[in-house]
């Protein structure tokens, strides 16, 4: 129900030096109403699958929660949301400006 609207996406793997993995996507869709319903599936989808978690930054916009020392981010700026899971906490300063 929450494709409704996509407009694309870009997903990239990335592996540190440790092997730890984590996943990016950035998501656009038709319209901001889109992404924005989107975004709160996501929410859902966040606090279900790491309900233990930190929760280190929040707003209407973004969340962020560490689990595990992982840290799981999830923004909406506009029609685009994207989100980051299983980022070695000690690697989120290097995405300062997602």
């Amino acid at each position: 129900r929450s494709a409704a609207g996509w407009g694309g996406d870009q997903v990239l793997l990335l592996e540190n030096e440790a092997g730890r993995n984590a996943v990016i996507v950035n998501s656009a869709w038709d319209s901001v109403d889109e992404a924005e319903e989107f975004f709160s599936a996501m929410q859902v989808w966040f606090e279900r699958s790491f309900p233990k978690a930190r929760r280190v930054d929040e707003t209407e916009t973004r969340i962020s929660l560490v689990r595990n020392n992982e840290i799981n981010m999830l923004r909406r700026d506009g029609d685009h949301v994207r989100f980051i899971v299983g980022l070695p906490e000690s690697e989120a300063p290097k995405l300062q400006g997602f």
